[in-house]
């Protein structure tokens, strides 16, 4: 259950809810650094504004299997993070060229 693109950036499922170390350290810091290694080869993304999102429109971005094994396992609550802005790229373009 990994992070999936989404809108403008990536977004991760809470497992354990919003009490973790890792969310509360990235909701202070406002910032933080994705290295995925998805369908692009991999790379790293400086992704920034992390967002709370309950619901289930995020739950799409997973294959339905993944879904099915998210909503059996209580999981609502989302982390979205959106890639930072690159000179050249605009203003919400992920870099998807490695």
């Amino acid at each position: 259950m990994g992070s999936h693109p989404y809108g403008d950036g990536f977004v991760l499922p809470l497992t354990h809810g919003t009490h973790t170390d890792w969310y509360r350290n990235l909701m202070a810091a406002g910032d933080g650094a994705l290295d995925w290694k998805g369908h692009w080869k991999g790379r790293s993304y400086r992704l920034e504004r992390p967002e709370l999102d309950s619901g289930v429109e995020p739950m799409w971005v997973w294959p339905a299997s993944e879904r099915i094994m998210l909503q059996s396992a209580g999981i609502h609550d989302f982390v979205w993070l959106h890639q930072r802005a690159e000179p050249g790229l605009g203003k919400y373009a992920i870099d998807n060229s490695c």
